[in-house]
């Protein structure tokens, strides 16, 4: 670079030629011969240097290589120093070719570029440089601090294809502007001009710099009102413009109409002409729909809210909604239709629309909206508490319906629902959340749907509820065996049992098993029964006492001591027996009753069985005692306790005794 200067002529920077390959990643070829870093001031390969690269090229007819040329802009603040911007980078030198900093790398990120093509300094000493294949302005402070961009692909305004070059005007000319706005408010002093490469784009655009008072990083937009997000059409010069008159029709942007707007007209063509107007605002998330424009026709279209006012018609429209429902309509004089994105919702405003909506005719009266909006909502069903794992409550319930609609639906309107079975009733409830109690025993079905704001209803979806809050019963059979006469058992006693429950029915894998035995001895003896139904409902019971006694009496005969012979014929016992559950009934000798801690006089004898015997005249005898004579093996005295249980003991007679017959010893 060489600057000319009333202190003589200065140059610096020499050749980073780029290698003879593409990076296919980036589309830019990569520098590397020839580079170096013995600039004044460098800290890396390539600073101070100008990178040479294969962006265009013309063919040279007397050389077998062409001649290859690249974009490469050059500014100057008010302290003198210089900024030029090639490939993907910005460097700043002082006035005497010092490298003082770069600032870019490779990308679409803030900061960095695709082809730094032209750049500017404006009255601030604010550096804009054109990012010629992302499409956009890209604004730095003097240190390549990133402050903001502006604009995208499109032939729009504020809309760039391949901006190469950028200016601004110096100070003084911005400050002589200042004192003419006392005069012309309108007039806009603080401006850069960009110029656009692509062919169907060869224009220069004019954008007001300005604050960016919204906070959402673009400074060329109109902000009717700074206190609300405004995204829409990129600002240009004052009064009326014409941003495309490429083909037809041309649109006209007036920057002081209420609602930004965009006046359509066409000119005399003999053909009608479709196009769609959304690319001329900024907002993407605002579409409209292509219109149709014969000729000699004209509507206003504001960006704000995507508004079409018919100035002479007809005017043909067609929409498609968020669910691809497609509406089209034809517009004559006078008429006015807005459109909001977020619901797909259509509303007349001025005149009579007639509008198919998804093959269905509507017409439309002033202040009437409809929906391109074919797509029934969806309900959902949550239940609190959760059925167990049998599908059952033992609680109350309350299922809430949830109702969601399509993405730029129409939004959901209501919630109908029914209740059959068990409970019954019905209900519609506007908004998209409704709650159902359910609290009768038994099977209850819900039945439920929604209907959106566009009357597409889905279909009926059922939820089946099975509320019991009921205990299961027990009914207890008869014991067996039976107890005796006295009350009494002396064996286990088995008890058999059903169960029942009137809703979910019994959970036989948490219920007592039938029958019950009752093994253990007692005067009331009873077992515990537990009675799980499948709702989870728990109850026990408890059998009916039973008395059993399984152990026999306790039964004793102990001979008396007497002053005689230990072989005395006629011996003398104490009977005794006791039992400790059921107690004793009877004690016996054969078949003679004899009572606890009777006595008794016992004689053998080789007569068989057991013989009550009178009293004789020895002397020696007690007519209180019970004289009973004894064969063989019959010295057994038994007793019977209430559960029919037997005890015996056996009398230890002395071996000496004889029988009356008898005329020798035993």
């Amino acid at each position: 670079f060489v600057v000319w200067s009333p202190c003589g002529v200065r140059s610096w920077g020499s050749l980073c030629e780029a290698l003879p390959f593409l990076d296919p990643a980036t589309g830019i070829f990569t520098a590397g011969v020839h580079c170096n870093s013995a600039a004044p001031g460098a800290v890396v390969v390539g600073d101070g240097q100008f990178v040479f690269s294969h962006i265009g090229g013309v063919q040279n007819p007397h050389f077998e290589e062409g001649f290859q040329f690249t974009f490469v802009g050059m500014a100057v603040d008010s302290m003198g120093n210089v900024y030029v911007a090639e490939q993907d980078r910005v460097q700043k030198f002082d006035t005497n070719g010092v490298f003082l900093r770069k600032w870019g790398s490779t990308g679409s990120g803030d900061g960095d570029f695709l082809i730094a093509a032209g750049v500017a300094v404006d009255f601030a000493d604010k550096v804009y440089v054109a990012d010629f294949r992302n499409n956009r302005i890209q604004k730095f402070d003097g240190a390549g601090t990133f402050l903001t961009k502006v604009g995208s692909g499109g032939r729009g305004l504020g809309v760039f294809r391949d901006p190469a070059f950028v200016a601004a005007p110096p100070k003084d000319l911005v400050q002589f502007c200042q004192l003419l706005k006392l005069f012309e408010p309108r007039i806009q002093c603080e401006k850069i001009f960009v110029s656009e490469f692509e062919e169907q784009n060869l224009r220069v655009q004019a954008l007001t710099v300005r604050q960016d008072r919204d906070g959402d990083s673009l400074v060329d937009e109109v902000d009717l009102d700074p206190t609300t997000f405004s995204d829409e059409a990129g600002l240009g010069d004052t009064g009326l413009h014409v941003l495309s008159r490429s083909g037809f029709p041309f649109v006209i942007y007036d920057p002081f109409a209420v609602g930004d707007t965009i006046r359509v007209t066409t000119e005399t063509t003999g053909s009608a002409t479709t196009f769609n107007v959304a690319p001329f605002c900024r907002n993407p998330n605002r579409p409209f729909g292509t219109l149709t424009v014969a000729e000699d026709n004209a509507f206003d279209f504001h960006c704000s809210t995507p508004t079409l006012d018919v100035l002479t018609g007809p005017i043909g429209w067609t929409f498609t909604g968020a669910d691809g429902t497609i509406v089209t309509a034809t517009l004559d004089d006078g008429a006015s239709l807005s459109v909001d994105p977020t619901t797909s919702s259509i509303r007349a405003n001025a005149g009579n629309v007639s509008l198919v909506v998804g093959g269905a005719s509507i017409a439309l009266g002033p202040g009437r909206t409809a929906f391109a909006d074919t797509t029934a909502p969806s309900t959902s069903a949550s239940r609190a508490p959760g059925a167990n794992p049998n599908g059952w409550n033992k609680s109350d319930v309350s299922v809430t319906l949830t109702a969601t609609d399509n993405t730029g639906g129409s939004g959901v309107k209501e919630i109908s629902f029914s209740l059959s079975g068990a409970q019954a009733g019905a209900s519609t409830n506007s908004g998209n959340v409704v709650s159902v109690p359910i609290s009768a025993n038994g099977v209850t079905t819900l039945t439920y749907f929604a209907r959106d704001n566009a009357s597409n209803a889905e279909a009926p979806k059922t939820l089946s509820v099975q509320v019991d809050k009921t205990q299961p019963t027990v009914t207890f059979g008869a014991p067996s065996p039976a107890a005796n006469a006295a009350g009494w058992n002396n064996t286990d006693v088995s008890i058999a049992f059903t169960t029942g429950d009137g809703a979910s029915g019994v959970d036989a894998s948490k219920t007592t098993a039938s029958p019950v035995t009752l093994t253990t001895e007692g005067s009331a003896v009873t077992a515990t029964i537990t009675v799980t139904d499948k709702a989870g409902n728990t109850a026990t019971f408890t059998t009916p006492a039973m008395k059993i006694d399984k152990t026999p009496p306790t039964v004793g005969c102990v001979r008396v001591a007497e002053p005689r012979h230990d072989d005395d014929e006629k011996a003398l016992f104490r009977v005794s027996a006791s039992d400790a559950l059921s107690q004793v009934t009877g004690v016996f000798l054969g078949g003679v009753s004899l009572t606890q801690g009777e006595i008794i006089q016992l004689q053998s004898t080789k007569k068989a069985g057991v013989h009550l015997v009178a009293r004789d005249d020895d002397d020696r005898d007690d007519p209180r005692f019970k004289r009973f004579k004894l064969g063989p093996g019959t010295a057994v005295i038994t007793a019977v306790d209430a559960a029919g249980n037997v005890g015996t003991a056996v009398c230890p007679l002395p071996s000496g005794q004889r029988d009356d017959g008898d005329h020798g010893t035993k």
